[in-house]
C-alpha cells in the first residue's frame, strides 16, 4: 500500500476505531499509561490545556503496520509535501476520534482515572485531541532497574546492556542470565538481588484535553474525593 492509497478519510476512520478500541480493551495495565493533571475550581475547569496523556500498544493491524512502514519511507525520502500529507491525515484521524468515539475514551478515563465515578457525576462530554503519535517501538521497550545489596564502598560496573543483549543472544531471562553470571563468579553480578521492568515506549502516544468539570447536581463531598 503506497502513500496515496493509505491517506484517505477511510482508512482515517478504520486507524481511529482500532486506537480506540485498543486503548478501551486492553486489559495488560503494562501496555497503558495514563495519566491527568487538572484543575477545578468551584466544579469548572480552569484551564484549555492539555490534561490527560494516553500510551498504549496497538493490537496487530493491517492498517497500523502499514502506518509503521509509511512512517519510515518519509524519514528515508524527506520529501516535506508527503510530510505535510501525513500530517494533514493524522489530524483527520485525530477529528474523528473527537466526533464518533469520544464517549468510548470518556468511559476508559472515568474507569482508569477517576475511580469508576458514574457519567452522571462527571460527563467528559468535551474531549479534544491536541496531539496523536503513532510509532513502531524499539525491539526492548522497557527499562531494566538492577536492585542491589553492595556493602558501603563496593563499585561495580553496570550491567543492563549486557544483560538486554545476552537476551537476545540466548533467548534467556534476565534472573537466568544474572544467575548464571554470578555462578561464573563474575563481581559485578554478585550482589544484584533483583531485576525489574518498566515498560517506557508505547505504539500510541495522545495528548488530550478533557473537561472534567462534573455535573452541577454532584455533591461537594463527591467532587472531593474525585480529586
Amino acid at each position: 500500500m503506497g502513500l496515496s492509497e493509505l491517506l484517505t478519510k477511510d482508512t482515517a476512520d478504520a486507524v481511529a476505531k482500532h486506537i480506540v478500541n485498543s486503548a478501551v480493551y486492553i486489559k495488560d495495565n503494562d501496555s497503558v499509561d495514563f495519566d491527568c493533571d487538572f484543575k477545578i475550581n468551584k466544579g469548572v475547569l480552569v484551564s484549555d490545556e492539555v490534561n490527560t496523556w494516553l500510551k498504549f500498544d496497538l493490537k496487530d493491524t493491517f492498517y497500523c503496520e502499514e502506518i509503521k512502514k509509511i512512517q519510515q519511507e518519509l524519514v528515508a525520502s524527506e520529501v516535506a509535501e508527503e510530510y505535510e500529507a501525513f500530517d494533514t491525515w493524522t489530524r483527520l484521524v485525530a477529528t474523528l476520534i473527537e466526533n464518533k468515539h469520544k464517549d468510548k475514551l470518556a468511559d476508559r478515563i472515568r474507569q482508569h482515572l477517576l475511580g469508576g465515578v458514574p457519567r452522571e457525576g462527571f460527563p467528559l462530554n468535551d474531549i479534544k485531541v491536541r496531539f496523536i503519535e503513532i510509532d513502531d517501538v524499539p525491539a526492548h521497550d522497557s527499562r531494566m532497574r538492577i536492585d542491589k545489596m553492595a556493602p558501603e564502598g563496593y563499585i561495580s560496573q553496570p550491567v543492563s546492556e549486557e544483560i538486554f543483549e545476552l537476551m537476545d543472544e540466548t533467548g534467556k531471562s534476565a534472573e537466568e542470565i544474572i544467575e548464571e553470571k554470578k555462578a561464573e563468579g563474575n563481581p559485578n553480578y554478585k550482589y544484584i538481588t533483583g531485576v525489574t521492568f518498566t515498560k517506557e515506549f508505547y505504539e500510541v502516544s495522545i495528548d488530550l484535553w478533557v473537561d472534567y468539570s462534573p455535573d452541577e447536581s454532584t455533591k461537594p463531598e463527591e467532587l472531593k474525593a474525585s480529586k
